[in-house]
């Protein structure tokens, strides 16, 4: 069973459980008023830094407010499709692509090289890999592999 993470849902459902108002939170997380606004009417996804800020607000660790989320979210129906990315199948014995982030359009030449840094241990961090790993045990074998083949294919092109 797949999720849509609702996190303004649960978020406003937070918020109000606690008596606290959207200038409260935002002061607390160090947000704008309006950017968490747009998160509660879901028209923002927070990043997992803002995730991580916004469960400090309440007192909670960020793996429990996510676990929070998705107690709160939606199952998806069986039918839903997969995410874009999930349906491209990938051709036994080719590479994968080459992806890059840094490079523009109509830009050409190779892209620029960034020296990659470990992020040190964070809560968000820990948000990000708990997410993975709730997300991979609903993954297909086929597809789980696929993803290891992915990440190692990011990890060599540091």
């Amino acid at each position: 069973m797949r999720l849509r993470l609702d996190f303004g849902r649960a978020l406003e459902t937070l918020r109000a459980s606690k008596g606290l108002s959207r200038e409260e939170v935002a002061g607390l997380a160090g947000i704008s008023h309006s950017y968490l606004s747009e998160i509660e009417r879901g028209l923002k996804r927070p990043s997992a830094d803002i995730v991580a800020r916004v469960a400090r607000a309440f007192g909670m660790k960020g793996s429990a407010f996510f676990q929070y989320v998705e107690e709160l979210s939606a199952p998806l129906p069986e039918d839903a499709p997969a995410p874009r990315a999930v349906q491209m199948p990938l051709r036994r014995g080719r590479p994968l692509p080459l992806f890059s982030n840094d490079q523009e359009a109509g830009r050409t030449g190779r892209p620029r090289r960034r020296k990659r840094v470990l992020p040190e241990a964070d809560e968000g961090a820990d948000l990000v890999l708990s997410e993975l790993l709730v997300l991979g045990r609903r993954l297909r074998p086929d597809d789980r592999t696929a993803l290891l083949q992915l990440a190692r294919h990011l990890l060599h092109r540091a």
